[in-house]
C-alpha cells in the first residue's frame, strides 16, 4: 500500500505534466484533496474487508 505523500506527489506531478502539455491550471489544495478523498474511497471499494472490521470501545463502535 502507497502513502498519501506519495499517492498526492503523483496528482501533483500529472498536474505538472497535463498543464505543460495541454495546458490548463495548476492543481490547487482543495482539488488534491479531494482527488485523495475519492482514491481512499476507491480503496475501500475495492478492498472488500476494508469497512467490516468495527471495534468496540464502550459504547461506541469504531470502524477501521
Amino acid at each position: 500500500m502507497y502513502s498519501a505523500k506519495t499517492i498526492a506527489q503523483w496528482f501533483i506531478n500529472r498536474g505538472v505534466f497535463d498543464v505543460a502539455t495541454i495546458g490548463g491550471k495548476y492543481i490547487t489544495n482543495l482539488k488534491l484533496q479531494k482527488l485523495l478523498y475519492y482514491a481512499q474511497g476507491c480503496y475501500g471499494a475495492m478492498k472488500k474487508d476494508y469497512f467490516t472490521k468495527i471495534f468496540f470501545i464502550g459504547r461506541l463502535a469504531l470502524l477501521l
